[in-house]
């Protein structure tokens, strides 16, 4: 009938004009073929390529990442959390500007809880990895699992009573912030 083919006309010139109405049709695949993410032998219904494909570009980037990982993970030897980088390399932030001293509890708490913060970025970077750094052997993270796979590493490294720097770091920090509430106020008037 006459009706339904100018209603077919309208629909073509409408396409391509943004009438803000998409059907999944219009917008275009990665590719047309189901792929297959070999990290959790899961098939992947997104028509998308699976995570394995994006690669980290910069050698020096994953190196970087590799080191600091090792920084967070490192195991202290004979009890002395002393002798972990990550805790040594925390003690030279406590100095103040000149060397001499040390920071007070409110003003060396905020630099260790950003020190914390960062340290647990690195960690989860490197446990779950958006994309690959094959460079140091780091594969991106599985689709499935990865509550349980983070939940391994923060028993091993973030917990209380663990033999690593963010164990230390923890309990330093509560130590910090003791002090800082028994500490008084940071400025006298007289």
């Amino acid at each position: 009938s006459d009706a339904d083919q100018d209603e077919g006309e309208d629909e073509d010139e409408d396409e391509g004009q943004g009438s803000g109405y998409r059907t999944r049709d219009d917008y275009t695949d990665w590719s047309r073929e189901e792929s297959h993410d070999d990290s959790d032998n899961y098939l992947s219904t997104m028509n998308s390529p699976g995570r394995n494909t994006i690669a980290s570009a910069e050698p020096a980037a994953d190196l970087v990442l590799r080191l600091a990982y090792y920084m967070v993970t490192e195991d202290s030897k004979d009890g002395r959390s002393s002798s972990t980088m990550l805790v040594f390399f925390s003690a030279s932030g406590n100095s103040g500007t000149d060397g001499e001293e040390y920071l007070r509890p409110h003003r060396f708490t905020p630099i260790l809880s950003r020190l914390i913060y960062c340290v647990r970025l690195v960690l989860i970077e490197a446990i779950l990895s958006q994309c690959e750094h094959s460079y140091v052997n780091v594969a991106s993270r599985p689709r499935n699992g990865q509550l349980q796979t983070l939940n391994a590493a923060r028993r091993e490294t973030m917990c209380d009573e663990t033999m690593s720097p963010m164990g230390e770091f923890f309990s330093l920090l509560d130590y910090s912030r003791a002090l800082r509430r028994s500490e008084g106020p940071v400025y006298h008037f007289y």
